[in-house]
């Protein structure tokens, strides 16, 4: 990795898998996304869950709001997987609030020491239980997730369930009517759109410390795109693999041969049978041979401007109005962000 990196003039990895804060993305939508959960977790009582497509970039996003909850001053439980029981899920925010162990007590009792460890943190910040593949939570734990949301508005334990989309769907069952009262906002994070992922790989660059020439050319970055369906793990690891084919290549400038070569390589390991279905459908021939030629410079000027004048960069994403939120991130948070195509 070091060689690829001096010899690009980069000082870190661009596109690594790694959810680091520091290179997280963010358009009108994501900050509308991110300010819904925010606010309800911060404001008021229950469950604010966060859905979304593997790769669409949950984890990241959901780091750096754990980190700006702690800066806020609340105590952020976990980041839970999911696979526990109800009982070991009791001891994760037992071990969180510093509940003592009752040492096998009558189980009505533990209720009350609960009770009596949130009283204690009143005044304080609300405590957050963030528990991520929330999708795959067992059914005794959804059963008695609502439990856990006893006790005063002002110093009550707030929850953040995160996962795919199919999270959603399971808090829709009827059986769960009691949980469902105590959602107070749900966020899907969608696939970026053609622009936003050209401003990305842009902005993942910058991040890298790279600030010479172009490292991918116009076509490239269309190429990277049409690959990647929106998705930003798909756009990380095509970008990846094609700067490893430039420099085995001695080429400085990645092209669209490369990215082809780079995505080959790639989707028959890489792709669930889900982003390949998709992926055929997003790179028709009719996309291909009209919408790469007909916005090629326009997206790549306009990304490079975008990416400069947004939001990325080191202030939280809390700081200041969300310019632009309405239209791009509508009721219940649905934050698309896709342009629509003709037919």
């Amino acid at each position: 990795m070091e060689c690829l990196l001096r010899f690009f003039d980069l000082k870190q990895d661009p596109f690594s898998d790694a959810p680091d804060e520091g290179f997280c993305y963010t358009n009108a939508a994501i900050r509308q996304i991110y300010r819904e959960l925010i606010n309800a977790l911060a404001e008021r009582p229950g469950i604010a869950a966060l859905t979304g497509e593997a790769g669409t970039g949950k984890t990241i996003l959901l780091r750096r709001l754990c980190s700006e909850l702690r800066a806020s001053g609340h105590l952020v439980i976990g980041r839970c997987r999911a696979g526990l029981v109800f009982d070991e899920l009791l001891a994760v925010v037992a071990e969180g609030l510093k509940i003592p162990d009752g040492g096998g007590e009558d189980p009505v009792a533990w209720p009350r020491r609960f009770r009596a460890a949130l009283e204690r943190n009143k005044g304080a910040r609300q405590p957050v239980l963030v528990i991520d593949d929330a999708e795959r939570l067992g059914g005794d734990v959804v059963a008695n997730l609502a439990e856990l949301l006893v006790g005063p508005a002002d110093c009550s334990l707030r929850i953040l369930l995160c996962g795919r989309p199919e999270l959603a769907t399971r808090l829709e069952l009827p059986g769960l009517a009691e949980l469902k009262r105590a959602i107070s906002v749900v966020c899907r994070l969608e696939r970026l759109s053609d622009d936003d992922a050209a401003s990305y790989i842009f902005h993942r660059l910058r991040r890298a410390g790279h600030h010479g020439i172009t490292l991918f050319s116009a076509a490239a970055i269309n190429a990277v795109v049409a690959k990647a369906a929106g998705l930003p793990r798909r756009i990380n690891r095509v970008c990846a693999r094609s700067l490893i084919v430039a420099a085995a290549a001695g080429k400085p400038i990645i092209t669209s041969e490369m990215v082809e070569e780079a995505g080959t390589e790639l989707m028959p390991k890489d792709a669930s049978p889900v982003e390949v279905e998709h992926n055929r459908s997003y790179r028709g021939e009719h996309w291909r041979q009209h919408h790469c030629r007909r916005d090629c410079a326009l997206r790549i000027d306009g990304a490079r401007a975008d990416s400069r004048a947004g939001w990325n960069s080191e202030r939280s994403p809390c700081d200041g109005a969300v310019s632009g939120g309405g239209g791009d991130a509508r009721s219940g948070c649905n934050a698309s962000g896709r342009r629509q195509r003709s037919a």
